[in-house]
């Protein structure tokens, strides 16, 4: 072999040995087709966190949690964790003049002189002067620990000196009324409220002219955003009661209205609300009552409605009545009941009752 045929066959081989190897190719364009989807996958779970943490920020945001007053849900509510979408059919917004909404229950603050419906699975009571009434899902009231709570009571004088600025104007049940926000959690109502106190037949003006203070209080936003819509239509419910039409019991048609009749229906809705009953008695009444099984219960059997007869033996300043107590066992007792006006400035009181008698 020449010595050009012994370069030309080097320059071969050098070709060959630099010829590259294909299966070593493949394996590299695994690992970088393999590294290309790891950056891609890797960038796409990136952008899912990054979109996941806006959504909660929005969520979370402090304006998103704002309370929005009486613009909130009016379902009853049946649990404290639920969240009501949708306004309750059975919780109807009653309007100025309206009968008790449909399932809602009558109630009768006989002290205060007002009349009521809350929903049924309500609750109410009195304490030191002050009328609550709250969703019986809560042990107690707001200022207790969670809940929401109406509270209502009377004081002396016009209706807008109670009212703080800016507040609004309204109408409940016939009556004029002030309406503001002392905060997020709280309703308050100023209703202008004539009457004298103890249902007395007359007073002086500066007696007369009162005021009905009442307030809707949440514990938290939550709970205002679920309730204040429905707390709103309890307190429009708010009348005026001096014992015209019986809450809690039956009346003759056409024979309630005048002072005596409507003393005797304070009382029976008094014993009925179980409070309130014992200022419009006498002494006399009060003794028989301690020695014939209670006031507002016989011996441990709650009162829970009446049906008035009468009058009987009717007089100017006195008149008798045949009632008949339900008790929640189904128990019931006939009294006759004697009312009377121990002078034309009072109010007529309870003077005498007795069982077995004409």
């Amino acid at each position: 072999m020449s010595l050009e045929d012994e370069v030309r066959e080097a320059f071969r081989k050098h070709d060959d040995d630099a010829q590259p190897d294909m299966r070593s190719w493949n394996a590299v364009e695994k690992k970088v087709r393999r590294a290309h989807k790891q950056r891609l996958a890797y960038s796409s779970a990136l952008s899912l966190v990054i979109i996941a943490a806006i959504a909660a920020a929005v969520t979370l945001s402090p304006r998103a949690k704002e309370s929005k007053g009486f613009s909130g849900p009016t379902a009853t509510p049946t649990s404290v964790t639920s969240t009501p979408t949708e306004t309750s059919s059975a919780s109807p917004s009653p309007s100025p003049t309206s009968p008790i909404p449909v399932g809602w229950t009558a109630r009768v603050g006989v002290q205060a002189a007002f009349a009521l419906a809350i929903p049924a699975d309500w609750k109410g009571g009195w304490f030191e002067g002050t009328w609550d009434f709250e969703p019986k899902v809560f042990p107690g009231g707001a200022q207790d620990g969670p809940g929401f709570v109406i509270t209502i009571t009377v004081e002396p004088g016009n209706y807008d000196q109670y009212a703080k600025s800016p507040s609004t104007t309204t109408s409940i049940q016939g009556n004029r009324a002030l309406v503001w926000h002392p905060s997020t959690l709280e309703t308050d109502y100023a209703i202008e409220w004539f009457g004298c106190p103890g249902y007395t037949p007359s007073c002086s003006s500066n007696f007369e002219t009162r005021t009905l203070i009442v307030r809707a209080h949440a514990s938290d936003e939550q709970i205002n955003a679920k309730y204040s819509t429905l707390g709103d239509q309890v307190i429009r419910t708010i009348k005026n009661y001096d014992g015209t039409d019986p809450v809690h019991g039956t009346f003759p048609a056409g024979t309630q209205g005048d002072e005596l009749s409507k003393a005797l229906v304070r009382f029976m809705d008094a014993r009925i609300e179980g409070i309130g009953a014992d200022a419009l008695m006498s002494s006399k009444a009060a003794d028989f009552y301690n020695k014939q099984g209670g006031l507002y219960d016989l011996n441990g059997r709650i009162a829970v409605s009446y049906d008035i007869e009468g009058p009987k033996n009717k007089s100017d300043t006195a008149e008798n009545f045949g009632v008949t107590m339900h008790y929640g066992t189904g128990d019931t007792r006939q009294e006759l009941i004697t009312v009377q006006r121990e002078n034309p400035g009072a109010a007529p009181v309870i003077e005498n009752v007795c069982t077995g008698c004409d």
